[in-house]
């Protein structure tokens, strides 16, 4: 029988999974622009996302979720509203950001999720 794990809401508490998922997702993907991020990059960008995410999520424009598991937090994405001027094909004037992390591939790929 499939397990179904849930999903809920993050909230501040979830903040060094969310981090933690982010950097994953740049070591995976290796070297940026030509250039691998160095220890001292990582560390920065955590702290600087850290801080976005605590700001963002305060103010109710960015929402990320988790995908808890007897093990803790296997997944996340996070969905940020982001508005910028109207320009030809697009007069709305609003955005979408999305990231998704997860851990490890593996669990990731057993996971069942309807």
């Amino acid at each position: 029988m499939d397990e179904q794990l849930p999903l809920r809401e993050a909230t501040l508490g979830d903040l060094p999974v969310l981090v933690r998922h982010r950097r994953m997702m740049f070591v995976d993907m290796g070297p940026a622009e030509g250039k691998e991020a160095t220890a001292a990059d990582l560390a920065r960008m955590d702290t600087a996302y850290a801080e976005h995410l605590r700001r963002q999520m305060s103010a109710d424009i960015l929402h990320a979720w988790v995908i808890d598991s007897p093990d803790g937090i296997v997944a996340s994405g996070v969905l940020s509203i982001m508005s910028w001027p109207p320009k030809p094909g697009d007069t709305t004037g609003r955005g979408i950001y999305e990231s998704i992390g997860f851990r490890p591939w593996d669990t990731f790929m057993r996971l069942h999720i309807e």
